[in-house]
This record gives structure tokens, C-alpha cells and sequence, in this order.
């Protein structure tokens, strides 16, 4: 959750990021993919000791795989400046 953690900190500091909706949608995108790899993650944790643990791991694997297309595994300062770049261009 290191990118919601960054928004949410940005957020409560300077207020609502002023976005297109492009790069808004964009940044909701990254907390619900973030939010959701979370949760797979317990709940893969949990079922440690079934035979279902493994597939999780598919799920996970696209998860992860749209979270990175998203960012491009930048870090969230950097990830910022360039939706606000983009915002503005």
C-alpha cells in the first residue's frame, strides 16, 4: 500500500491532488489495485494450509502486474510529479 499511503499523506497535507480526470482515474486505479492485493494477501495467509493457496497466486500475479503497469514501479514522489506533469500538458 505504498502509493495509497503517499496519496492519502499528500492528501491530508496539501488537500485533493488538482488531477485531470485521466491521471484522477489513474490514481484511484492504484489504491483499488493496491486495496485488492492487500486483501488477497490475508486472505492467501489464511488459507496457508489448504490445498487453495496456491491459486491465489495467479490472482495476485495479475494484480501485481496491473499495479506496475500503472506506475512503472516508480516511486510515489516520482509517480506524483509526472501525473501532475500530465495533468498539466
Amino acid at each position: 500500500m505504498r502509493y495509497s499511503r503517499h496519496f492519502k499523506q499528500l492528501i491530508d497535507e496539501l488537500g485533493q491532488p488538482q488531477f485531470d480526470k485521466h491521471q484522477f482515474k489513474r490514481m484511484m486505479n492504484i489504491v483499488a489495485v493496491e486495496r485488492c492485493i492487500s486483501v488477497l494477501q490475508k486472505i492467501k495467509k489464511i488459507n496457508h494450509s489448504t490445498p487453495e493457496f496456491h491459486k491465489y497466486d495467479q490472482i495476485l500475479y495479475g494484480e501485481q502486474k496491473l499495479l506496475t503497469e500503472l506506475t512503472a514501479n516508480h516511486d510515489p514522489e516520482i509517480l506524483l510529479k509526472e501525473m501532475y506533469r500530465m495533468s498539466n500538458s
